[in-house]
């Protein structure tokens, strides 16, 4: 045989065992996308976005539309339908509620606390102010997982432009505001994703060819096999809010400015959105919420396991500084219709917190159960 034709044979069997691997590679690929789609649709989730392949309740990556962008707020949440959780096609979580005719209206926004990450329809903070209020009232969860104040703001206007005008409006914040602006970011008044988007993509402008490949194969089904074998997920490790990357970027001294800043932004929104209130006829009731992280609650044993480890030593440190400043600065200040009820939970010896911010069906009746004592008083 001669050297052209051991040649043409090689390439015939190198092109032979490239077409395998292929159709074993896309085959596999698929067949995994099968398995995925079969438990999405037993859980009675979305298959339309399979870039992360399970879903971790409460999550933001694995619970919102990436493809739909909107503008000034930014995401809402994939439609869902289960035993525990209802979003309707606009992104909007179910209020347990059969209000009268002529109910007032009521828009409760925030972040996921609100939105009630951990707890089924029925023991969300609305659902159970709702319950508090009764047929009279008509309320709506307008939270949603990531959100700040200026978020939620952005919201509102496009909800009073649509001509939806409300009676009384809650909002209800204090944590991704202090996250977004003296941790991740580090930048006050700008969600963090939005930022962490833009960096990933720039970072992907300079992949070379090899890195193009390897990210296209992680996107695969294969890749969330590898990383359901290696870390027990298919989406990857396990994503905590801190990390030793973002404690870097923290200058101590930077830290008493950023959160003057952050107080004065939230409330200048308060009262951006008092006058706003104003103008359109509705009541504005601004709350600063509890975290665990600011040693205001004597943790049981419970909430310090649901914790862990997830939050660094400089997380905790920034959070309670701006607990400390934040009590000094929106104490007391009832007549400006600014609630500040981060020591809520001070005296109270139960399990309330899930994790590091979000509350169990106990903790929310008792969000609730102020919010109600609030609106009470006003009548």
């Amino acid at each position: 045989m001669s050297w052209i034709n051991k040649i043409s044979s090689l390439f015939k069997d190198l092109a032979i065992i490239l077409m395998i691997f292929l159709f074993i590679f896309i085959l596999g690929h698929y067949l995994i996308q099968g398995a995925v789609i079969a438990k999405r649709v037993t859980l009675g989730l979305p298959i339309d976005d399979l870039l992360i392949l399970d879903y971790n309740f409460g999550e933001f990556d694995e619970a919102v539309d990436k493809k739909k962008v909107h503008p000034w707020y930014y995401w809402r949440r994939f439609e869902i339908e289960n035993e525990k959780v209802s979003v309707d096609k606009n992104g909007i979580r179910k209020t347990i509620k059969q209000p009268n005719n002529n109910a007032k209206k009521i828009f409760i926004l925030g972040g996921s606390t609100t939105w009630g990450s951990g707890v089924d329809d029925y023991n969300t903070i609305p659902s159970l102010l709702q319950k508090k209020l009764g047929n009279n009232f008509d309320v709506y969860n307008f939270g949603e997982s990531g959100y700040m104040s200026i978020q939620e703001t952005n919201y509102l206007l496009e909800k009073l432009s649509e001509g939806n005008i409300p009676d009384i409006v809650i909002f209800y914040d204090g944590y991704n505001d202090g996250y977004t602006s003296l941790y991740s970011p580090g930048v006050p008044r700008e969600p963090s994703r939005v930022r962490t988007r833009f960096n990933r993509y720039n970072k992907m402008i300079n992949f070379s060819f090899t890195d193009h490949i390897f990210e296209a194969i992680k996107r695969t089904g294969w890749g969330a096999l590898f990383n359901y074998v290696t870390y027990g997920r298919s989406d990857g490790p396990e994503r905590t809010p801190f990390s030793s990357n973002w404690d870097a970027t923290i200058v101590d001294q930077s830290i008493p400015g950023k959160i003057e800043k952050t107080l004065n932004y939230w409330t200048h929104n308060v009262r951006q959105i008092n006058a706003i209130g104003k103008e359109y006829g509705f009541k504005t009731y601004s709350f600063w919420q509890p975290n665990p992280l600011n040693e205001s609650k004597k943790l049981t044993q419970d909430e310090k396991n649901a914790i862990g480890n997830r939050v660094s030593n400089k997380g905790y440190r920034v959070f309670k500084d701006l607990y400390i400043a934040s009590s000094k600065r929106l104490k007391d200040k009832e007549n400006l219709g600014i609630h500040w009820i981060g020591d809520i939970f001070q005296n109270n010896s139960e399990s309330l917190y899930i994790d590091f911010i979000h509350l169990n069906k106990y903790g929310n009746k008792l969000i609730a159960d102020r919010m109600y004592s609030v609106l009470n008083e006003e009548k």
